[in-house]
């Protein structure tokens, strides 16, 4: 995952300088205590990791100087990666400049920290680095171990798990407001409403046949009675006024015989305005024709037709360009003729044959311009004449159409003034024969017989009215019935189809939270995979490969020491047996100084193994170890694992020649009051 290739540091704890080449599988700083070498494992974990060792990022600056600097180059899941880090005093305070490039990108800052978050690598510090001292990975509570190792083995589902509550929750608030829409979809009554009784069409077709006969009857008793009414005041009338009417009655006849004479005249009026206005009526249909043609004669002479000899005139003046160009070089060909130059190589002749057969060429091509040229004017008229024609047809068309119009307008208004004026003296006379037709005789008149007939078809009226009455009543009330019913129908329907929609509803609503109860109880099931049974059965088999990644390696130093590693709901529990053969097991707090040192090596390889990492650091792991228990400790650290690159600081001599003996190409810083002086084995 990651390697180191070079390192700068400057003024950092006390280190003034240092420049150092990384780029190996194996790198020994070796000096005495307290000369910088744990200095260069506190830089490069303060530019890949969180870990302070002072609460005061100040401190790190060596003392006399104003600024502390770590630059790191390396790589990074394959792509190369610069660290620097920069602590700077100003005044009072203290400030920190980082920037982080990778993958072509480049964090700065608070940036820094977040894209070191989204690496996941925050785990570094109790894997990667191995302090002088720091047993603390072995001295882990169970919660905080188990942390650890869901995060190196994968294990942890707290965003999964997050998704799915909030899908759950989102899922119980939807079946909530389901189930409150359920109810109010059930409590939903929806009664259909009583309809009327109604008349079977037969009888409402009985009761419309006597309406029927009823109003027929009603009707001609009626008017017999009006007639018989009008008959009697009629008859009381002339017995009143039998004088007034005997005047009335010489009036109207004088009156008659006036209109018969005012008609008679009027007619022959009539007749003779006809024959005056013959003339104009015959002069009105000869112009009405002469339109006609005009119109026949604009259609003739349309834009078509004049665009037609336009378009030939055209070609025929294109066609006359040719030929006047083809008659001219023909004309300059008899010329060189003339000279006795041939027209077509320049070369002098003598050939009379060709000059004569070019002139009669001439003449054709003359001719034929000739013949164009008449074509072109015949057609240049013809337009012309169509362009005149047309405009005077339109003309004429105009004024022709201006004199018909007045010509009906002078007949239509006299003729119709009179023919009104007879229409009116008819309908006069009319009136006044009817009038006088309906004067009475005054001779032999009685009035009591026609009184008693008036009462007793008044009667008669009387008894028909009540009958129609009744029954047209019957009808209306079936009418608003029906009326009603159809009404009732309508609601009855609208009230089925919000039945239908509510009980669509309440289908829905219980598919749904059914559906919603089944994705409940699934995201439970997977909700609790995700919190138990997952990360159980991970870390399970996590700890039984820790365990016997951690076995192995301690038994290539201490043959019969032992580890083990529980689960319980606590978290992950770790004891050591000093001696398997007593079956006793202790916490990791009872080891000795050695002890300590190798179970927390022993936890680094594993968890480094488990993950694949890249490298490691190590800082005096030997330093409480035998000469014989740190020559195991490497041994089992060469052997046990695949590292690209170890770092190991150590003041011990013999540990570097142990080193470079059981490690290729390893790199020997030796390391002396913050000075750095490399050797390649």
């Amino acid at each position: 995952m990651l390697q180191l290739k070079k390192l700068t540091i400057t003024n950092f704890m006390n280190i003034t300088r240092a420049d150092l080449d990384l780029d190996s599988s194996g790198v020994v700083l070796h000096g005495p205590n307290g000369s910088g070498k744990s200095s260069v494992i506190e830089a490069i974990a303060l530019c890949f990791t969180d870990r302070k060792r002072s609460s005061s990022i100040k401190e790190y600056i060596k003392h006399g100087a104003s600024t502390a600097s770590i630059r790191i180059e390396g790589l990074l899941m394959g792509s190369r990666v610069v660290s620097s880090l920069e602590i700077t005093i100003k005044g009072s305070s203290t400030t920190t400049t980082r920037v982080f490039e990778h993958l072509g990108k480049t964090y700065n800052n608070s940036e820094v920290t977040e894209y070191l978050k989204g690496l996941n690598i925050e785990w570094l510090d109790p894997v990667m680095f191995g302090f002088q001292g720091d047993t603390t990975i072995t001295e882990l509570q169970p919660a905080a171990r188990a942390k650890l190792l869901r995060i190196i083995f994968n294990s942890n589902f707290d965003e999964q798990t997050e998704v799915i509550a909030r899908s759950m929750k989102s899922l119980t608030e939807e079946a909530a407001d389901l189930s409150s829409k359920l109810e109010v979809y059930k409590s939903q009554t929806f009664d259909v409403l009583p309809t009327k009784e109604v008349m079977t069409p037969d009888e409402r077709g009985l009761i419309t046949a006597r309406l029927e006969v009823a109003e027929a009857q009603s009707a001609l008793l009626n008017k017999e009675l009006e007639e018989l009414t009008q008959e009697k005041s009629r008859i009381e009338a002339i017995l009143t006024n039998k004088k007034s009417i005997d005047i009335k009655k010489a009036g109207l006849l004088n009156a008659v015989a006036r209109l018969d004479q005012d008609i008679t005249s009027t007619r022959q009026e009539i007749d003779r305005l006809t024959q005056k206005e013959q003339g104009r009526i015959d002069e009105l249909s000869r112009s009405i024709q002469e339109q006609a043609e005009l119109t026949n004669e604009l259609e003739r002479c349309d834009d078509g037709s004049i665009e037609g000899l336009e378009s030939e005139l055209g070609s025929a003046q294109e066609k006359s360009k040719q030929i006047e160009a083809t008659r001219a070089i023909t004309a300059r060909h008899i010329e060189a003729f003339k000279n006795e130059i041939c027209f077509s190589c320049g070369q002098p002749t003598s050939d009379k044959s060709k000059e004569e057969q070019i002139k009669q060429d001439l003449s054709n091509i003359t001719a034929e311009w000739e013949q164009i040229g008449s074509r072109i004017k015949t057609l240049q008229e013809a337009i012309t004449n169509k362009k005149k024609t047309r405009a005077d047809s339109q003309k004429r068309w105009d004024s022709i159409g201006v004199k018909i119009q007045n010509l009906q307008r002078s007949y239509i208004d006299q003729i119709r003034s009179s023919e009104k004026l007879l229409e009116s003296m008819e309908m006069n006379l009319n009136d006044r024969q009817n009038e006088l037709e309906g004067l009475p005789n005054t001779t032999s008149i009685e009035v009591e017989p026609i009184t008693l007939e008036c009462s007793t078809k008044k009667a008669a009226v009387d008894s028909k009215h009540t009958e129609r009455n009744t029954l047209s009543r019957q009808l209306s009330l079936d009418d608003q019935a029906h009326e009603f019913n159809r009404s009732i129908a309508d609601i009855n329907a609208e009230t089925a189809k919000k039945a239908e929609t509510n009980t669509g509803l309440i289908n829905e609503s219980v598919q749904r939270l059914n559906k919603i109860e089944y994705g409940l109880t699934q995201y439970k099931q997977a909700k609790s995979i995700l919190e138990n049974d997952l990360p159980n059965y991970i870390m399970v088999r996590a700890c039984q490969q820790l365990e016997e990644s951690l076995n192995r390696f301690i038994a290539g130093v201490r043959p019969n020491m032992r580890v083990r590693l529980t689960q319980s709901k606590r978290g992950v529990s770790f004891v050591f047996s000093p001696d398997i053969r007593e079956g006793s097991w202790l916490q990791s707090a009872m080891s000795s100084g050695f002890e300590k040192s190798l179970l927390s090596v022993a936890w680094r390889v594993a968890l480094a193994e488990a993950y694949d990492l890249d490298i490691i650091m190590l800082d005096e792991i030997d330093a409480a170890a035998s000469s014989d228990a740190s020559t195991e400790l490497f041994r089992a650290l060469e052997s046990s694992s695949d590292f690209k690159q170890t770092i190991i600081i150590t003041h011990r001599e013999a540990t570097v020649d142990l080193i470079k003996d059981g490690f290729d190409g390893v790199v020997v810083y030796g390391v002396d009051a913050g000075q750095f002086v490399m050797s390649r084995d």
